[in-house]
């Protein structure tokens, strides 16, 4: 397809290249982070800063930083199953995998122990449990396996809730989902806060991370 560009001298970087020097990641989130209309200056020196000054290597910091806590919080709940009485002699387990915990036990009601042991576990290190996503167990014979996922993100579902909320208390501030994320933007400083509060304050079944809050 024949595009027409400017005449002014410049170099032409395409996506895949961009991808390549900054990575997926940085991509992803610079380009999400302004509507599909709007005009964006990429800085590709700081997509590629290793410091908070770079949000894309902040997240990933966090990102590293919370499976660290679970994979602790796993081992804990492992080392408490030797520990109890009610466990003992019964082949049980914690495992962290692939950012995800796997729990085997030898009946249904030992995985549902085993849940509670290891909402405490997280709770502890200040994790807010809201965030656990319980699949559904499966039984192979003598074993009852069950995965515990994490929610990332915000689901079109929960997105299209917290509009609902914002637009009904009518708060001075335009919503847009953005993918995974929700961007919310008003002229007052005071309306952008109004509008976080009533979201922490909404039973919405899971944490929300606030960012990239400026005037």
């Amino acid at each position: 397809e024949t595009v027409k560009v400017s005449k002014r001298t410049g170099d032409i970087i395409t996506l895949k290249e961009l991808v390549e020097e900054v990575g997926t990641d940085a991509c992803r989130y610079f380009f999400l982070a302004r509507s599909a209309d709007a005009h964006m200056d990429f800085d590709m020196e700081l997509a590629t800063k290793e410091s908070q000054d770079n949000p894309v290597y902040y997240l990933q910091y966090a990102h590293a930083r919370l499976a660290g806590i679970l994979r602790n919080a796993t081992e804990n709940a492992h080392r408490e199953l030797a520990t109890r009485f009610d466990f003992r002699g019964i082949e049980a387990s914690f495992e962290y995998k692939e950012k995800t915990v796997v729990m085997k036990a030898e009946a249904e009601f030992q995985l549902q122990q085993m849940e509670s042991m290891f909402r405490t576990a997280c709770s502890k290190r200040n994790l807010d449990t809201s965030f656990i996503d319980m699949k559904p167990f499966d039984a192979n014979g003598k074993t009852y396996r069950q995965t515990i996922a994490f929610k990332e993100g915000i689901e079109q579902p929960i997105a299209k809730k917290i509009v609902k909320i914002i637009k009904d208390a009518k708060i001075k501030v335009q919503t847009a989902i953005q993918g995974e994320e929700l961007r919310v933007t008003g002229k007052k400083r005071d309306d952008l806060q109004q509008a976080m509060a009533l979201v922490k304050s909404s039973d919405l079944g899971q944490p929300f991370q606030f960012k990239n809050f400026r005037d």
